[in-house]
């Protein structure tokens, strides 16, 4: 009952403001819980191409107003400061490279690198990269332009003629951070953080249990002791 109701919503969708409504409703609210990752692409390339034919339509002069981005407020906020705050703290960057990026730039960016770790590409959707870092499109789309400024990786497009574009590719091109990000056998490894799903106040349930896996005891250990 609820797919149906999105799909007669992206169906019905005929501005940029109730096409930006619907793809936060998709990636923030009814991803994962409610629909799956191919019905969420599914939508969100038919929410694009829908915003392309809108963009390239000249604009009505009378009666048209510019669409006012919905922002969120109360718990969903919260829970998103905290969510990009727990990803950017991650050591996503080297601190020599951190200083180029806002925090909310370095969580989309450990996003990112988590999906480079796993699979060696990220072929997410800016939404989709957006609504796990806590962040919005914008903010997604800074960093990888930052990113690709300081080559630190590569974005490939990948354009269809007379189709729906597919997602892009992002692949590692600074070695340095590749070292950073997948260090050699028997360093230290920086465990991924997002795994699709988060617990009700926005922390990364992976962060959460490596949280608890250190003990007191060995925190102990690792402090140098002073001179007698």
């Amino acid at each position: 009952m609820f797919l149906d109701q999105l799909r007669a919503s992206v169906d019905a969708a005929a501005t940029l403001g109730d096409i930006s409504t619907l793809e936060r409703t998709i990636w923030q609210t009814a991803w994962p819980d409610h629909i799956d990752d191919a019905t969420a692409g599914e939508l969100s390339e038919l929410l694009h191409a829908k915003r392309k034919l809108l963009q390239a339509a000249p604009p009505r002069l009378v009666g048209f107003t510019k669409a006012r981005p919905e922002r969120i407020t109360g718990p969903k906020k919260a829970a998103a400061i905290e969510r990009r705050r727990r990803l950017a703290a991650c050591w996503p960057l080297p601190p020599k490279l951190a200083g180029h990026f806002t925090l909310s730039e370095q969580a989309a960016l450990r996003v990112v690198a988590d999906d480079l770790k796993r699979h060696g590409i990220c072929t997410k959707f800016v939404a989709q990269i957006a609504a796990i870092a806590g962040t919005c499109r914008t903010v997604v789309k800074n960093a990888l332009r930052k990113a690709r400024a300081l080559r630190l990786l590569t974005v490939e497009e990948r354009r269809r003629r007379g189709q729906r574009s597919l997602t892009n590719v992002v692949k590692f091109l600074c070695r340095s951070w590749r070292q950073w990000i997948l260090p050699k056998r028997g360093g230290v490894i920086f465990p991924t953080t997002t795994h699709n799903r988060f617990i009700s106040n926005g922390a990364s349930t992976v962060v959460e249990k490596i949280g608890r896996g250190f003990s007191g005891v060995e925190i102990a250990r690792s402090v140098p002791r002073s001179p007698p």
